[in-house]
């Protein structure tokens, strides 16, 4: 909560608790074992919010049972706006032995009645604070009195006021902007699943208005865990219908607002342990952690590289469940990995891990708007023959992102080929541009992910194991020597990599630089302005920030550096080529693109946009 990697105006967050610390039971037990609640309402990620998260956080008894299953669905029914509670006070729900005042909670119901009990707690008890007295008895051979409430796998009656609205939760999500928003669950856990017996009925009343539609098949989802039945079955296939997973387009939906809601699982602890220099030293196809083109929430491949989880390389079965549930699919892993929650799977051995497990997540559920094409192509004149033009043509968008409070237009350009005086797909069989002026969306440029997604990133090795930034940055800003380390224009250019941001002596151009963050934001790494302790160690562990500015204001050039002009058959052509694209973007950046690849050769960040 102490991370300014946050984004307090774009991020709100609350925080739930498993098993609830219900203080119903007087003397030695706080945690309830069987159920999960909400303590602090989802919020903007305010100064007060963070502390009030710190409190709860500071405040919780990590004990008693994993109720899995069953904490997972309080925490859907609260999104959702539905609830768990029966409204009943009926419920066999505890029984107090004679003997030694020891006790057993129920499992699971026939109507009011207990038929499954637990084992006799160590105790010894008084009286379950919030049940009443029912009638005398016995369970599993001991007489006693059975104590009536509700039942205790529902965590409703034990989250905060702040929450609820009557005998429903009131949800944090908007259904009026949801194209806007995104929505997941990061679920934190360090056990095996247990303690969830019957966690389906919970479950269809989480789900409201649709909850009559939904079943655990007997096949195709989550296995049981170590201690099986404890519901992963159940939770894998309540994945899928928070993300309102349908079977077709038109299919009805599968959670009451339609809404698709990820889900992250965060694994700690030794079960969850994952090596990552030993896995790293494995060969590819043996590796749980793989580096793969991202694919983003349109479903479309990129060049972006993100860690992605082989859940069926770990043993385990408790570690593989909590991968597969969280865990993204991908085209490049085995058919079985992922699918359920869709948000990711991360293991965690370190503050640091959670931290950046956090920040992937809120990175994974933003959402993605499709960007928008601005102006008129542009098709250039062809230098080597002036009476004609190039047969390609390039065509500028933005992305809107009205959910941020930034003010950067984003964007990107690409390339297409000129048939019959029309932009078309690399084939010549797709028009860019249909007959009511819209944008053909299944039309792609000549560039993957256009010129962004050519954009080289990261780090790169020389021979002499030597660190050096892959993209290539220019300015001609200059740093004082001495504090303040005051910026001002150079009459020269000055390279901005690895060594001038993280070195030391003579070459540290920009090691004091005060927004020496945003260069690392431009060498492809997404950090905040006002981060700290930021070093090129640690630095590859920073989420990947792949972005260009906006190209609307500016009309791309093209640069011929050489040609051979020849003359066949009474045609001019021209071959062995060297062309570039030279453009400026929002961003504050001017761009030079070869313009067969996409690459971007290098850019140019004056001072005064800096």
């Amino acid at each position: 909560m102490d991370s300014n990697q946050i984004d307090s105006n774009s991020v709100a967050i609350g925080i739930g608790q498993f098993s609830s610390q219900r203080q119903n039971i007087v003397g030695y037990d706080s945690a309830d074992g069987v159920s999960g609640r909400i303590v602090v309402p989802a919020a903007a990620l305010n100064a007060n919010q963070r502390m009030a998260v710190k409190t709860a956080v500071a405040n919780f008894e990590g004990w008693n049972g994993t109720p899995t299953a069953n904490a997972y669905t309080e925490v859907a029914a609260y999104m959702l706006g539905e609830t768990t509670t029966t409204g009943s006070q009926a419920f066999q729900s505890y029984f107090i032995r004679n003997s030694d005042n020891r006790y057993a909670r129920c499992r699971r119901w026939n109507g009011t009645a207990c038929i499954t009990w637990s084992g006799w707690t160590n105790g010894p008890v008084a009286i379950p604070n919030g049940y009443t007295p029912g009638s005398t008895g016995t369970v599993n051979g001991q007489s006693g009195r059975f104590y009536l409430g509700e039942k205790a796998d529902r965590g409703f009656a034990q989250s905060t006021a702040l929450t609820k609205n009557g005998t429903r939760y009131r949800s944090p999500l908007s259904t009026t902007n949801s194209q806007c928003d995104g929505r997941g669950i990061y679920f934190f856990t360090d056990g095996e699943p247990n303690s969830s017996f019957d966690p389906v009925p919970v479950m269809q009343q989480a789900l409201g208005s649709v909850g009559n539609t939904f079943s655990v098949p007997a096949s195709g989802t989550l296995p049981d865990g170590t201690q099986g039945g404890h519901g992963m079955p159940a939770v894998g296939e309540f994945a899928r219908a928070l993300r309102n997973q349908k079977t077709s387009a038109s299919a009805p939906n599968r959670n009451p607002l339609g809404l698709e809601i990820k889900t992250a699982v965060v694994g700690f602890g030794s079960v969850f342990n994952i090596d990552r220099t030993a896995d790293a030293a494995k060969p590819v196809n043996q590796r749980i952690i793989r580096s793969l083109d991202y694919i983003n929430s349109r479903g479309e491949r990129t060049n972006e590289k993100r860690d992605y989880y082989n859940c069926s390389l770990i043993e385990n079965v408790d570690a593989r469940n909590a991968c597969n549930w969280g865990g993204k699919s991908h085209p490049d892993l085995p058919t079985n990995v992922g699918g359920y929650g869709e948000g990711g799977f991360y293991s965690a051995q370190s503050t640091n891990d959670v931290i950046q497990s956090v920040i992937k997540f809120l990175d994974e559920v933003k959402p993605e708007f499709d960007p928008v094409a601005t102006g008129s192509p542009t098709i250039p004149q062809d230098a080597l023959n002036p009476l004609r033009i190039q047969p390609f043509g390039y065509y500028a968008s933005f992305v809107p992102k009205p959910q941020e409070s930034t003010q950067l237009w984003v964007g990107n350009i690409n390339k297409y080929q000129i048939y019959n005086g029309e932009l078309y797909d690399n084939s010549k069989t797709k028009k860019l541009i249909l007959s009511s002026g819209a944008l053909n969306k299944d039309v792609n440029g000549m560039w993957t992910n256009g010129m962004k997604g050519q954009i080289p990133l990261g780090l790169g090795q020389t021979s002499s194991n030597q660190q050096f930034a892959q993209r290539k940055i220019f300015t001609n800003r200059k740093i004082n020597t001495t504090a303040p380390y005051a910026a001002h224009d150079s009459n020269s250019l000055n390279k901005v990599n690895v060594d001038t941001l993280f070195g030391s002596g003579a070459t540290a151009l920009f090691a004091n630089d005060p927004d020496k963050n945003y260069w690392l934001n431009l060498l492809g790494y997404n950090i905040s302005a006002s981060a700290t302790g930021v070093t090129l160690a640690n630095l590859p562990m920073n989420p990947e920030l792949r972005q260009v500015g906006a190209v609307m204001h500016s009309t791309p050039i093209l640069l011929t550096q050489k040609g051979k002009i020849t003359y066949t058959s009474g045609v001019i052509d021209t071959t062995d080529r060297d062309d570039y694209l030279l453009f400026g973007s929002s961003q504050g950046l001017l761009h030079i693109v070869d313009a067969r690849s996409g690459i971007e050769k290098f850019a140019f960040a004056p001072n005064e946009m800096m």
